[in-house]
Order: C-alpha cells, then structure tokens, then sequence
C-alpha cells in the first residue's frame, strides 16, 4: 500500500473538515472537487455537481451569475479576491456568503481555482441586530436635551455633544483639550465637581453635583451626572436645569412673601387702635418685595395732599415736612403699580426747600429705581408706596410688581378696617359719653357723679380726709324760661356752667342733676373750706349774663356735706347737702334775698 506525502494527508484532512465550503475547479471553471460542507451549505449531493460550472452551482439567476463570473474571471487571471455576497442554493433561496478565490498554479500557468465559501447569515443577522441597537442608541442620545462631556480625571475635556451651544462657557471649537478650571465655575461649585468626578471613578457609582454658570445664554443652572466610563474617565451628562431652578425659587419667593404678609394681617389686626400702623406697613412691604431695599409711605390728607407717614432707609423726622400735591407725585396721581427710574429729573418742579430735603435725607440721587404702589379704597388713591432700589435699576421683575399688587390689597382691606373699627370706637365713645354726660353743658350727669363720688369717698376712707359735697339750684330760673324761651335758658346754663370753672380745682367735680340743680365734689375740702368755694360759686352765678342785648342776673341758693361727718355713702352725702342747700334758699327768702330774675336791656354780649 503506497502512503500519501505527509502534506497531502494533512490537506485531505484539513479539506473534509474544513468548517468552510471548499471547492476546486479547473481551468475552464469546473467543479473537480468540492467537501461536504460546501455540499451541504449549498443543498446538493456531492456527487451532483462534480463536472459542472462552479457559477451554474452556486448563483443560477442571471443577476448574481454576472457578479459570479467576474469574480471567477479575476481568479483565473491570477489574482486572489475576497468578497461579501450572496449566493443561492440548489432550491433557489439566497444567503449571505463570504467569498475567498485564489488561482492554483502548475508552475507559472494558472490551471484552477479553490473557492472558499462562508456562510455568514447568523452574522450578518448579529450585525443587523447590533446596526440596529446602534441605530436606536444614536436616536436615544439625539432625543437627549442634555449636553454630554467625556472628561478626564484631572478635568480635560476630552469630547462633547451639545444642541445648544450657547450653553457652553467655553467656545464649541476651543472645548475638546481645555480643563474644567478654565470654564467659569466658582470655586465651591469646581471643587463640588472635582469631588463628584473622583468618587464616580472610585465607587463605580453615578454622582450628581448641580451649579450655576454664567454663559452666552445669560446665568444658568445645571445638573451634572457623572458616571465612570473606565479607571480615568467619566461621562458627565449635564442638564439645563434653569428655568425648573427659577421656578423653584420663585415659589420660594412667593412662600416667604405669603409668610411675610400673613405676620403682618396677624400683627395689625391685633395692635391696638391708638398705634400709627403705617410703619409696620413698609416695614413689612420692603422685607416681602424682592428687590426692595429702602421704602416710604405717602398717605393723603383730608386736603388731598400726600404726607410721608412712615420710612425704613430714611430719616423719618427729617423728611416729616415734605408733602406732595397730586401733580407733584413722581408716579403721577395713577392707581396702576409703576416702575419709576428717574427721580431726580421729575421732583425738579418742587420747590427749593423741598427739593433740598428729599436730595439730603431722601436719597433721591442714590436711587436706581423705585415700585410705586397705590393703596386704593374705594377705586381712589388714598396712599402710595414707595419701594426703593440703590444698587440695580432692574431690581424690580414681574413678580415684584405682581406681589406688589397683592400687598397693596391686602393693604387697603386693612386700612378699611381699621377705619371702620376707628368710626365704632368713636361712636362707642360717643355713646358712653352721652350716657355719662349732660347732652346741653356736657357735665357729668348724675350717674357718672355718682360713680365718680364712690371713687372719692374710698380715697377719703384711705386717707382719713374730708371731702365735701356742694349742691346748688338756681333761685327762679324758670322765670328765665318763661321769659325768653327755653332756647335762652339753655345759653344762661352753658354760660354759668363755663363760670364754674373759674370757682373751682382740677381735681374737683361738678355734675348737673337735671333742670337747674348742680352737684359739686370736693376732695380733702373740709366745711371751712367747702363754705369758701360756695361763696365763689355764688358770686361767679350772680354776675350779669348778656344775651341777645338783655342783661340776666340771677342768683341761686347751695348747701354743703362733708364726709364722713354728714355721711358715708353718696345718698347720704347728697340727701344732707340738699337739705341744706333749702335751707339756705329759706334763710335767704327770709333775709330778702331771694331776689327773682333781674333784666335789663344791655347791648353788650360778652360774659
């Protein structure tokens, strides 16, 4: 038995087992030989094709059998090729193929070629497949509104995407080799990235750092996500978080307005009446206004003038002279919320003094800008607010003016109450005035001496003093009545009760019973004494009275009690002084001094 070379074995072997198709044909492109896997790949017996064109076996539709022989006419020239294509099977399907060709020589002349086949369906399947994951990553990544970055660990800006390159502090095509610590971040928010960039690359774990940057866009807010791509860089995924950042701290400046105003309504409602609650207003308006930094109030008087009432950032004292006509107000008479700029040019129609204050005490040169609020009651003006700005002639945006309106109404509420509650005060004083009072000389009447007179008599007890008590009636006053009309009557008791004064201390008290009678009250006054200022009295009643060109005089009859001697209670006390008042008008009527009613024509009205 003859044993084949060493090489043709290994060929043999190599040939059957190939994990590829195989074949080898002539020169004239006929199958000598082919192994089983090119059979099988191709669906034929091998015994089918040996004899036939290689091209007849493998690409039998016209279109694929012109690329079949051109790539067999390139081989039989003597030229190795390589090629992707398809071919078909024996029952008619195509596949995806990979195609090596090579001439086979017989010293210098090519006399076949082997064909090498490669069925590449399930790869092609894997790169359609990986095509297509690629395909919907890049989709993905487009459909990202954030700016990505590959950064390396020391802060080189290695690669970017970014739709919006106004975003970037650094120009697109200077970014890729610059360092973070060249873009603009201060030094907390680089030191923030730094540390998120290296405990990224440590931890494996995705870090978030947000920061403020100023670009070509104006003053953004960012959230960076970094996430380790291996040992030195990070993907950085930054979002434009600046209008989410605005909105949140603009709900953050209503919340506090919100509070602000709220301790305010909770504070005025609960100050007492008789306190000025105009400073507390502007106060209150330049701690809730954002961008107010000074601020006055202007409230109008009952002439139509307005009057700084209150200030915070200015000399209230200095500036209480100043006062403005509606013509003159730098806001003009308007009931709109106003941004008002330029100041100094409009109070130039104000007359030296005034403008002198306000450019000493008021500042009015230092300010950028100021918010003009009108406090409305009833659709009219009634006060105007003025918020202030030194340092930015924008200082006041939307908002301002829209918390300025808010601040204004809940203002005018306030003032509206507080007024209402002022009127039922006064009413309510009014009221306990007259139900204390004589409505004709405005004396106390009888209950409020009685009360007053219980005061007097524990102080007495206290002190061991006396205290008198002196009751008058006026001798035949009727005949005044009767005479001139009750009209008169009443001008001759309001002019003797003025008379009274004169008789008697601050610490005394003199009521009108009724009618003609009056009760007086002497503290720490013993008789001697009481019988002295009971002469006064008299004396001061029996000067002429002129009224109306006639001259009245009139004349009355008193009686005195002392405390405790006479009594000890205010019953008592009145009962005794009113006994001895009749008896004084008994002794005078007796003695021929109870004169009546003298009148005579005078034309002097002076007493």
């Amino acid at each position: 038995m003859n044993k084949l070379p060493m090489e043709r074995r290994y060929f043999e072997k190599l040939f059957e087992s190939s994990p590829e198709g195989i074949v080898i044909c002539d020169g004239k492109n006929r199958i000598l030989r082919a192994n089983q896997k090119f059979c099988e790949m191709f669906g034929y017996q091998c015994d089918e094709i040996i004899g036939r064109l290689v091209d007849d076996v493998v690409a039998k539709d016209p279109e694929l059998r012109a690329e079949a022989e051109q790539i067999t006419k390139i081989t039989l020239s003597g030229k190795n090729i390589s090629n992707e294509t398809i071919r078909q099977r024996k029952d008619g399907t195509r596949f995806p193929v990979s195609v090596l060709g090579a001439p086979i020589y017989d010293g210098k002349k090519v006399v076949g070629v082997v064909g090498i086949y490669r069925d590449i369906t399930e790869l092609k399947k894997s790169q359609e497949k990986l095509l297509e994951s690629l395909r919907k990553n890049q989709a993905l990544l487009n459909a990202i509104p954030d700016m990505i970055f590959v950064i390396s660990r020391d802060g080189t800006y290695l690669d970017f995407k970014a739709d919006r390159e106004d975003l970037l502090a650094i120009s697109p095509e200077k970014l890729i080799g610059k360092n973070i610590r060249d873009a603009g971040f201060d030094r907390n928010h680089l030191e923030q990235l730094f540390k998120g960039i290296e405990k990224a690359l440590d931890t494996n774990k995705v870090q978030t750092v947000e920061y403020s940057l100023k670009t070509p866009a104006g003053l953004g807010y960012f959230e960076a996500r970094i996430v380790a791509l291996n040992e030195k860089e990070v993907l950085m995924l930054v979002r434009d978080i600046t209008e989410q950042k605005k909105n949140q701290l603009r709900l953050e400046r209503f919340a506090f307005f919100h509070r602000t105003l709220t301790e305010m309504v909770n504070e005025i409602l609960q100050m007492e009446l008789d306190k000025n609650p105009y400073q507390r207003f502007v106060e209150h308006a330049v701690k809730a206004v954002p961008g107010a930094e000074a601020g006055s109030l202007l409230v109008k008087d009952e002439t139509g003038v307005y009057r700084l009432s209150a200030a915070v950032g200015y000399n209230l004292k200095k500036l209480k002279k100043i006062f403005f006509g509606p013509k003159e107000l730098a806001q003009g008479n308007t009931d709109n919320v106003l941004i008002v700029s330029d100041l100094v040019s409009i109070n130039q129609n104000l007359d030296p003094e005034r403008l002198e204050i306000l450019k000493k005490y008021g500042r009015i040169d230092e300010i950028k800008t100021m918010l003009s609020i009108p406090v409305k009651i009833n659709g009219e003006p009634v006060a105007y607010f003025c918020l202030d700005s030194f340092s930015s002639s924008n200082a006041f945006d939307e908002d301002s003016i829209e918390m300025a309106k808010i601040f204004s109404q809940q203002v005018a509420v306030l003032l509206k109450r507080i007024k209402l509650e002022e009127e039922l005060r006064r009413q309510k004083k009014q009221l306990k005035f007259l139900s204390e009072h004589d409505p004709l000389t405005d004396l106390p009447n009888r209950r409020l001496f009685a009360e007053r007179v219980k005061q007097y008599i524990a102080l007495a007890k206290r002190r061991k003093s006396p205290l008198s008590i002196l009751y008058l009636d006026l001798n035949h006053f009727k005949e005044v009545n009767d005479t001139f009309g009750h009209d008169v009557g009443d001008l001759v008791l309001k002019k003797i009760t003025k008379r009274f004064k004169s008789c008697l201390r601050e610490s005394d008290l003199v009521a009108r019973l009724g009618g003609d009678e009056f009760v007086f009250a002497l503290p720490d006054t013993d008789a001697e004494n009481a019988a002295k200022v009971a002469k006064r009295i008299i004396e001061a009643i029996e000067k002429p009275i002129n009224i109306r060109g006639k001259s009245v005089k009139i004349s009355g009859s008193i009686g005195v009690a002392v405390f405790p001697d006479d009594g000890e209670n205010i019953d008592q006390l009145l009962k005794h002084a009113d006994m001895n008042m009749y008896r004084d008008k008994r002794l005078k009527c007796n003695n021929g001094e109870d004169r009546h009613v003298g009148i005579r024509e005078n034309s002097n009205d002076r007493n």
